[in-house]
């Protein structure tokens, strides 16, 4: 008697109307742009939670379950409890910078960005800068900060094009106090997400995670919507402003937090976007143009971003763009610099909605365009000066736009918004 098969074949199920998702769906898009996506509201989060106590199970007996449970529950907080009490009162030796800096990680979702309050790290400016007076990094250093400064203070942000144009006399009335700059590893940036979230990026200098992007501060509605960095230095000093004032010394110094960046310009040459299928091409700017390297103001921080080196080019690296600087390179290869990077857009989906359009968490000032052009002159590099106004400076900020303003903006032709995010996907 042949045996009989145990194949099950699936039940058919047929579409019907009865149910309450099919008669919802209308109201999905009203829903998402008042409240955000459903992944803000779900139960999910709260159904895994579950989890948590099932993996305890099989450490009882079966017997008075609930009791038991609720027994290992409470050593495992008092545990936690103990051990973060042990490590705040005798903090572990040989604890890295890192691990030091980043247990402040743990900061209000209001701010933008954090960045430590200690003045450990000392650097006394005249000896710092006469012992790498031979780095073209910190050519006119202490002149661009002082710029940059004055265009905070005054709110004037045009100045930094055009550093010439500020008298002398201005720049000698901005003081740091004692010639001191206090140097940081580390920065926390918050910000939020497509999805009416909030998230943080840590840059961390010497490491990889030391990329940053800005919203473009250009009046042509098809440039590039991103401006691109390399972080040198995490910087603070205390400030007094004594321009018009008889002595500095009845004027109370301010602490100023700032970034002090190597810049990246897009390729000319190179056509990217959602039509080419290519990823935004960048690059470091000359270092013997004057907009090579200068100093942002952390709150304009968008993001971090993700370079990718262009393995595949025939000139991989190059000693052309700028000359043996420890500063800018570090000390593992001081002399030569990646000819191109690519622009990872696919790095999480709150990156990719920020290059496809249409987050609703996202404030845009200008849409994203299809191709790239920026020249390599010297006058379009000097326009790359950080004045770009950051996306959100609150959590929950919604901007002067309405999410309906936002996304037919966006969606224009260069744009391709015919295309939906999954045929994107087919067509990469």
């Amino acid at each position: 008697m042949p045996m009989q098969s145990s194949t099950k074949q699936r039940l058919r199920k047929e579409f019907s109307m009865a149910t309450y998702k099919g008669h919802s769906l209308g109201d999905y898009l009203y829903t998402i742009k008042r409240f955000g996506t459903t992944d803000s509201f779900t139960t999910q989060l709260g159904e895994r939670e579950h989890r948590h106590s099932k993996a305890r199970v099989p450490r009882t007996n079966m017997q008075d379950t609930t009791k038991q449970l609720a027994q290992i529950e409470r050593r495992e907080a008092k545990v936690c409890e103990l051990r973060e009490r042990v490590e705040s009162t005798y903090p572990a030796p040989g604890r890295s910078t890192l691990q030091q800096e980043t247990q402040l990680a743990c900061i209000s979702l209001e701010q933008h960005h954090s960045i430590a309050a200690t003045s450990k790290k000392r650097l006394d400016i005249p000896t710092w800068l006469r012992e790498h007076r031979t780095d073209p990094a910190l050519t006119d250093f202490l002149s661009k900060l002082k710029v940059h400064i004055l265009a905070r203070l005054t709110g004037n942000k045009t100045i930094v094009d055009d550093p010439k144009s500020v008298p002398a006399t201005e720049l000698q009335g901005i003081v740091i106090k004692n010639d001191r700059l206090y140097s940081h590893q580390i920065m926390q940036v918050n910000y939020t997400t497509y999805d009416l979230r909030r998230d943080q990026d840590i840059i961390h200098v010497g490491t990889d995670r030391r990329d940053i992007m800005m919203l473009a501060d250009n009046d042509n509605p098809l440039a590039h919507p991103f401006w691109y960095a390399r972080v040198l230095g995490i910087y603070h000093a205390d400030v007094i402003d004594v321009r018009g004032q008889n002595s500095a010394r009845i004027v109370p110094s301010k602490r100023m937090d700032f970034l002090f960046v190597r810049w990246l310009g897009e390729d000319s040459e190179w056509k990217s976007g959602w039509k080419e299928r290519r990823l935004d091409q960048v690059g470091f700017v000359p270092g013997d143009l004057p907009g090579a390297f200068g100093f942002v103001d952390p709150a304009d921080v968008l993001r971090a971003c993700h370079l990718i080196p262009a393995f595949g080019d025939e000139e991989q690296r190059t000693k052309e763009l700028l000359g043996y600087s420890r500063i800018a390179r570090g000390d593992k290869d001081p002399e030569e610099d990646w000819q191109r990077f690519f622009v990872n857009r696919f790095v999480d989906r709150d990156m990719f909605m920020r290059y496809f359009g249409g987050g609703v968490g996202h404030t845009f000032s200008t849409p994203a365009n299809n191709s790239i052009a920026f020249s390599s002159d010297s006058d379009a590099q000097q326009s790359m000066a950080p004045n770009a106004e950051t996306e959100e400076r609150e959590a929950g900020n919604p901007g002067t736009q309405s999410v309906e303003e936002e996304i037919e903006e966006n969606n224009s032709d260069d744009y391709d918004s015919d295309c939906s995010v999954t045929d994107i996907y087919a067509q990469l």
